[in-house]
């Protein structure tokens, strides 16, 4: 048998419990994450950065509109290192923005671009363009930025379009500099006869056309990695080169089309070296859910040794502390950047199981998560008002109980 303190003390606890529900039902709103902002009534949102492999966004339970920010990557400087002092650096890279009408469970494919590298051979991730090759390591062409884009399976949605690679050494009267990746085409180099041009919406970018280097460059590589290479559909061309200590061009940047290739400096032609077009950008039809969208372009490189700036710096979300998609200049281009926003469901509590589905799944660990919802109340059965009844009736109980054996004690002690 219960004593009155046991008794008493079950009623004190059950009054603990729910006032320890009713203080969830009224929490206070998620903390905020400081890898992206919401803007606007947006109440969630999710960053993905540059890994050097796909990535996939599923959208959240009740959500049917995402608004998406992209920036391509920059693209690679040239090495400053015993090189002339207002040598071009990489192209910047481009911007992308616009709404995209979704459905819950929907799964999306992420391409975030990687930065241009000084004196790379090799493409970027997101198809930036190779550098031109050079026996003298410091001489080899920066390759050309990667782009960021959204697909839908194999659908491209949004692009935003990665920078030309810069020429080490490509300065003098036909200094020329690295094209811009982003808007509907993009950059050109300064000069056709050395530099690439941009993609536009149909077709990549032209290689430099120059025909005295053409054959120098070729030299004893493979003609497809000696004279400069056309941009092609999502991917940038590659820079001329030399097995010679001459410089490598710049490869061109990877976009909806790619930019073209620059030429190598030949050790007989007197025209010089160039740097690399810029990828293009790309909005998919309003028939395919997208709307509000616009596209910023990158800046070309500067002729005083500096690298292109990266399209709407002024974004809340623009990272500028990773110069994202900044051209290069003492070394690699920014790379690339993508942020997704959506307004969250209102949560409702009702009798029975709930699950919270606000937070999306990914394939990758630093991609991070922001939501300002209120925390969803764990399942319970009961809502507020029937807590407050429910403790009213164990108080009511406990006083019954308490008077019952006070009068059976009474009864014995007569």
């Amino acid at each position: 048998m219960k004593t009155k303190g046991s008794i008493l003390s079950a009623a004190v606890s059950a009054v603990v419990f729910a006032a320890g529900l009713l203080f969830s039902i009224g929490g206070t709103a998620g903390a905020t994450n400081s890898a992206c902002v919401t803007t606007g009534s947006y109440a969630a949102c999710q960053t993905f950065l540059e890994i050097g492999s796909d990535q996939s966004f599923t959208v959240p339970a009740g959500v049917t509109a995402l608004h998406a920010e992209l920036w391509g990557a920059g693209g690679g400087g040239p090495n400053p290192n015993g090189y002339w002092a207002y040598q071009a650096g990489g192209g910047g890279g481009g911007y992308t923005t616009a709404d995209i009408a979704v459905s819950p469970g929907e799964v999306f494919n992420i391409v975030v671009g990687q930065g241009g590298q000084m004196n790379s051979d090799s493409s970027t991730y997101g198809g930036g363009g190779a550098g031109g090759f050079s026996g003298y390591a410091p001489a080899v062409g920066g390759s050309g930025g990667g782009m960021s884009a959204i697909f839908h399976a194999t659908t491209p949605l949004l692009i935003a379009g990665g920078g030309g690679g810069a020429s080490p050494g490509a300065e003098g009267a036909n200094l020329t500099v690295a094209g811009g990746g982003g808007g509907t085409q993009g950059g050109n180099g300064t000069y056709t006869d050395v530099s690439g041009q941009g993609g536009t919406q149909s077709t990549g970018g032209a290689a430099a056309v120059n025909p005295g280097n053409a054959s120098d460059c070729a030299g004893s590589l493979p003609t497809d990695q000696g004279q400069p290479q056309p941009g092609s559909q999502y991917q940038g061309g590659r820079g001329g080169g030399n097995t010679g200590g001459t410089e490598g061009g710049g490869g061109g940047g990877g976009g909806y089309f790619g930019g073209g290739g620059g030429v190598c400096q030949g050790p007989s032609a007197p025209e010089q070296n160039g740097d690399g077009g810029g990828g293009s950008g790309f909005v998919a039809l309003a028939s395919a859910g997208i709307s509000n969208a616009s596209m910023s372009p990158g800046a070309n490189s500067s002729q005083d040794g500096a690298g292109g700036a990266a399209g709407n710096t002024s974004s809340a979300n623009y990272l500028a502390s990773q110069h994202i998609g900044q051209g290069g200049w003492t070394g690699g281009g920014g790379d690339g950047l993508v942020v997704l926003q959506w307004v969250t469901p209102t949560s409702t509590t009702s009798p029975g199981p709930t699950t919270s589905t606000s937070t999306p799944s990914s394939t990758t660990s630093q991609q991070s998560v922001t939501t300002v919802t209120k925390p969803t109340l764990p399942s319970t059965g009961f809502s507020a008002s029937s807590l407050a009844g429910l403790v009213s009736v164990l108080l009511a109980s406990g006083l019954m109980m308490t008077s019952l054996a006070m009068k059976r004690r009474v009864r014995r002690v007569k």
